[in-house]
């Protein structure tokens, strides 16, 4: 039998986990994107 709060949990863990995982992609987007933007700027 399976432990329905323990199923819950881990199911919002791996949740979090992908949120985790598309704000950080998102961060490294937006900081490449300000890098390249500087470099322009100072061509």
């Amino acid at each position: 039998m399976h432990n329905p709060i323990r199923q819950l949990a881990k199911r919002q863990y791996t949740w979090l986990r992908s949120l985790q995982e598309i704000h950080d992609f998102k961060t490294y987007l937006t900081i490449k994107q300000a890098k390249e933007d500087l470099r322009n700027s100072y061509g």
